[in-house]
């Protein structure tokens, strides 16, 4: 039995494929469509990744660890976020001196 990868269209015996998210795919296609969550190393496609150009994540651990400052749109961990009481738009610390002064 043959499978073609969605991706490139090349065809592959079972013992070449690799299977993502029910997904089979061959292992080249696999490292260009992936990547790896830099917060909890969970393999996810790269078009539905978050982040910015030096963190990438998951949507669970960006959900839950981190905001997009609403001026800049910079990713700020949650431990360095500030939040307008007016509003509640997630700052940097930067941002959030300017919005406030």
């Amino acid at each position: 039995m043959y499978y073609e990868c969605p991706f490139c269209g090349k065809r592959m015996t079972e013992d070449e494929t690799v299977v993502f998210d029910d997904c089979v795919l061959c292992q080249t296609c696999l490292e260009q469509q992936t990547t790896f969550c830099d917060c909890c190393m969970e393999r996810v496609w790269t078009s539905r990744a978050r982040g910015d150009g030096y963190t990438t994540l998951c949507s669970s651990c960006y959900a839950n660890n981190y905001a997009t400052c609403s001026h800049c749109g910079i990713l700020v961990h949650n431990d360095n976020v500030y939040y307008d009481d007016d509003t509640d738009a997630p700052y940097c610390e930067a941002c959030f001196e300017k919005v406030k002064s």
